[in-house]
């Protein structure tokens, strides 16, 4: 029974998490024009995937996913599938391969980022019409590097909330 409730408990400190990322990246930095976008919710989610394996960082990948396509414009299904993806390949890789530290989510995080914004600039700028090639070089890769930024900021606190609440 304390287990049960110590994995609710866990689950709803990453819920909170998630959404914080997820409130930051689509409704708080677009509105800052000092700042480029960065992939928060990504970040939230290989860090999360790290404590909690494949099915849990795919579940909370999807969830984030889902809202970030939600909350954004001109974009269908693109973060639920790459999102789901990164959290459950984060979490395949940190429990097979690699040791669930800040440096596999140091290094994943800041792969899938540059993945998926670098693919996102692709399809949903250039691709669209909507900015030129250029725009690679100058808007993508500084939210590029803001994302991989991210990962340091966000990774301890998933590390807190997973070491505060244990589930053993």
């Amino acid at each position: 029974m304390l287990q049960a409730r110590a994995a609710v408990a866990r689950w709803t400190g990453f819920s909170v998490l998630l959404l914080l990322s997820v409130t930051l990246q689509t409704m708080v930095f677009p509105r800052i024009n000092a700042v480029p976008n960065p992939l928060v919710s990504v970040a939230a989610v290989v860090s999360l995937a790290v404590f909690s394996g494949v099915w849990g960082g795919a579940a909370a990948g999807a969830v984030c996913g889902l809202l970030c396509d939600a909350l954004t414009p001109h974009i269908e299904a693109y973060f639920t599938l790459t999102t789901m993806a990164a959290g459950a390949l984060t979490g395949f890789l940190c429990g097979k391969v690699m040791q669930r530290n800040i440096w596999s989510a140091l290094l994943l995080g800041s792969a899938s980022v540059g993945v998926i914004e670098l693919f996102h600039a692709l399809f949903f700028h250039v691709a669209a019409g909507r900015a030129p090639w250029g725009a690679i070089g100058s808007a993508a890769l500084p939210e590029m590097l803001a994302g991989m930024l991210c990962v340091p900021a966000i990774y301890p606190l998933f590390r807190s909330v997973s070491k505060i609440l244990a589930e053993d």
